[in-house]
């Protein structure tokens, strides 16, 4: 899945730093009225082991430093999405009917190999550049195939096939234009660890995973 993935996130990085150069940043209006967002969404999530989150906390330390205006996640919330299933708040049995589903497909497909490396932008976020085993990919071509065959909704906020992690946001237009693209320059291959990921958990949790509510954990182990 290297090379692909590659691709993808040069393409991304290539279109953030045009935006980012131009003044066309996304800025995120949510980001300075968080008790005002009421967004959330049922998502399959894996953790990121705490030698990958100090070396990214320890990266994100400098960027801070450099460029103090972004909204930074804290290692509390550093995620790896996996897929989003639905918008909202399920009712108790879609829940039930989710992991009911859920259950069988993901453990087919667990253990996946990750390694993470590398920051890149996005025209409204700085990123942690994530490469996979094939098996997440066949996984989350199961999930669009089985879940809607199922009779349950399938509502993807975008169809991802990147693993990367999101570490900060853009809640004003961005000040220290040079700096912010010259760090992650500097940091874009920067080897922040390699890890098994042998759990995925289902939460319900709002857009920065600050609020998070555990709904069921899938485990090979």
């Amino acid at each position: 899945m290297d090379e692909p993935l590659d691709r993808l996130y040069k393409k991304i990085n290539q279109q953030g730093r045009i935006a980012i150069q131009c003044r066309h940043e996304q800025i995120d209006p949510w980001l300075g009225q968080l008790r005002n967002d009421h967004r959330r969404s049922l998502t399959l999530i894996a953790t990121v082991p705490a030698h990958v989150s100090r070396n990214i906390k320890m990266c994100l330390q400098g960027m801070e430093a450099s460029v103090p205006e972004l909204y930074y996640y804290p290692s509390s919330a550093f995620h790896l999405t996996i897929m989003d299933l639905y918008r909202g708040y399920p009712s108790d049995q879609l829940l039930d009917d989710y992991v009911s589903q859920l259950q069988p497909l993901v453990n087919r497909f667990l253990p996946v190999q990750w390694r993470m490396q590398g920051l890149i932008v996005s025209s409204g976020a700085v990123l942690v550049k994530g490469f996979y085993s094939s098996s997440l990919g066949d996984l989350r071509n199961q999930l669009r195939q089985q879940i809607p065959l199922a009779n349950l909704p399938l509502m993807e906020r975008y169809q991802t096939s990147s693993g990367h992690m999101t570490i900060a946001r853009f809640p004003t237009e961005v000040q220290h234009r040079a700096g912010l693209l010259k760090y992650v320059e500097q940091n874009s291959n920067l080897q922040f660890g390699t890890f098994e990921v042998n759990q995925l958990d289902l939460v319900i949790h709002d857009w920065y995973h600050r609020r998070v509510q555990s709904v069921a954990t899938f485990s090979n182990t």
